[in-house]
């Protein structure tokens, strides 16, 4: 059962993992013009695989929940990121820390995310949860 200094190492070891493997899928759809949605399943084995490395390998709701939405931030990141290279591609003079950015993401969500989207998105949180998932021994002690 994770402490809270578990779950603080943990969160922070997410959040690092979820920015990262966010500006590596943008850095991807840059470089390859190319935008890689299961990418996103990437994110999450990231964000789990830290968090695990971070405590200990310590399981939890809590760490399960810290998991999902740190992996919702490195999706989020990484899908920022890509409408900003297709905007700028695209002729558009914007800023990686653009107002208008966010605006157009607010404005346009049906074009920043599709339906495979979604699916990649639920199994990449789903994947980081699984990771993190509590254990349950199949074995009882005896108690003679």
């Amino acid at each position: 059962m994770p402490d809270a200094s578990d779950v603080l190492r943990g969160a922070a070891g997410a959040v690092v993992a979820a920015v990262v493997a966010g500006v590596a899928w943008g850095a991807i759809v840059w470089q390859t013009n190319y935008e890689i949605g299961f990418a996103a399943i990437g994110v999450g084995f990231l964000v789990g695989k830290a968090m695990a490395i971070v405590t200990g390998n310590k399981r939890g709701r809590q760490l399960q929940v810290i998991a999902v939405l740190a992996s919702v931030l490195g999706i989020l990141v990484g899908k920022y990121m890509t409408v900003y290279f297709v905007l700028r591609d695209q002729g558009a003079d914007i800023k990686l820390v653009d107002s208008r950015l966010m605006q157009f993401i607010k404005e346009n969500p049906g074009s920043v995310f599709s339906l495979i989207d979604i699916v990649f998105f639920v199994i990449a949180v789903l994947y980081a949860a699984r990771q993190l998932e509590p254990t349950t021994s199949k074995f009882q002690r005896d108690s003679s």
